[in-house]
């Protein structure tokens, strides 16, 4: 029969062992793939949609992420998404939400106005990281049109 001190010691050999590999599994130097850098920036937004349209203006909603100082978003007149001619800039600094386990936070009320009716608009949302070693992440776009007055 095989002690309950024997199972102990081995049952704690076995989990040290598990442990370490864990961890000597996390570092890329021992994965021996190479690292692509291109890709270090900051995360664009999940979420980035239009809520209510008027006439003469546009609210945009979009997904929080985290250690980001603001989102950019660049507002394009009728040029199929290429930002040839941009008309408006924003920027909305970064308010931290805690948000419920597992929900994603959307921030909404982002309303920019003073555009013409019945026109086709682009738009592209990034987000500038609080630190400047971070470059900013890609664009995310989309195409709205405003209401006829």
């Amino acid at each position: 029969m095989i002690s309950n001190k024997f199972k102990q010691t081995t049952s704690r050999l076995l989990l040290a062992l598990i442990i370490i590999s864990v961890f000597w599994a996390c570092n890329d130097a021992s994965t021996g793939f190479p690292v692509d850098n291109s890709y270090k920036r900051m995360f664009s937004p999940v979420t980035f949609q239009t809520g209510t349209i008027t006439a003469t203006s546009v609210e945009f909603q979009f997904s929080q992420i985290y250690q980001t100082s603001k989102y950019v978003i660049d507002i394009s007149k009728q040029d199929s998404m290429k930002f040839d001619s941009i008309k408006k800039t924003v920027e909305y600094p970064f308010k931290p939400v805690i948000p419920a386990s597992g929900a994603t936070v959307i921030f909404i009320g982002n309303i920019v106005d003073n555009l013409l009716p019945a026109t086709t608009y682009s738009a592209r949302i990034k987000t500038v990281s609080a630190d400047s070693n971070i470059p900013d992440s890609k664009y995310d776009y989309l195409v709205f049109t405003t209401k006829a007055q």
